[in-house]
């Protein structure tokens, strides 16, 4: 996983210019809330609102690759969400996107990447010690994530810097429990938020 991070902050790095990386390569930021769930979307026991102890949060940005009216970006993001009697998860993902219509006031998108999760048990961990049993601390499990997702981004005008936009999202989550034999699990994310574009940014007619 290391490699491949390495490779994409050398592919950003050598496409970026001389100028200010802030105000020539990053088309926005954007950040929204999720709920998060490892069951199908809607149709969880508890009910789609009580799927997290929390909504999750997620903060990113969109570097273009090209400017097309099919176009092409990378979406570093960072999330946090609480799946209750599950885990914590800290997720950093690296996902391309496609936007159809980029330049119009909606834009549908198609995202894929790979990830890294790092969870914490949401439970006390016990550890046996001189034949006492002792809590211990957690540190944590790496994990990886393969995600797909589709979307749609709305913005509030044609001369506005804001947008609002929903995404809806599958992630694959491995390892999970290799020795209980379930070598992953499918979490599924719904996402709304805003973007804020940076500079001079105007749709077509």
């Amino acid at each position: 996983m290391k490699s491949v991070l390495l490779l994409l902050l050398l592919f950003i790095s050598v496409r970026a210019r001389s100028q200010s990386v802030w105000e020539e390569r990053i088309e926005f930021i954007e950040a929204g809330l999720f709920i998060h769930s490892i069951s199908i979307p809607f149709k969880a026991s508890n009910g789609f609102l009580k799927l997290n102890r929390l909504p999750g949060l997620r903060v990113g940005a969109s570097i273009p690759i090209n400017d097309n009216k099919l176009g092409l970006a990378y979406r570093p993001s960072l999330s946090f969400y609480h799946q209750k009697k599950l885990h914590y998860g800290w997720h950093f993902n690296n996902q391309f996107a496609l936007s159809y219509l980029k330049h119009k006031q909606f834009s549908p998108e198609a995202l894929a990447g790979i990830g890294y999760l790092h969870t914490f048990e949401d439970a006390a961990l016990y550890k046996i010690d001189k034949g006492k049993v002792n809590q211990k601390r957690d540190w944590g499990r790496a994990q990886f994530t393969i995600s797909l997702g589709l979307g749609i981004g709305w913005r509030f005008s044609k001369t506005s810097q804001w947008a609002a936009f929903a995404q809806h999202e599958v992630l694959l989550q491995w390892p999970f429990a290799t020795k209980g034999e379930v070598a992953f699990i499918v979490h599924n994310r719904t996402h709304i938020g805003l973007r804020k574009f940076i500079g001079a940014n105007t749709l077509n007619d």
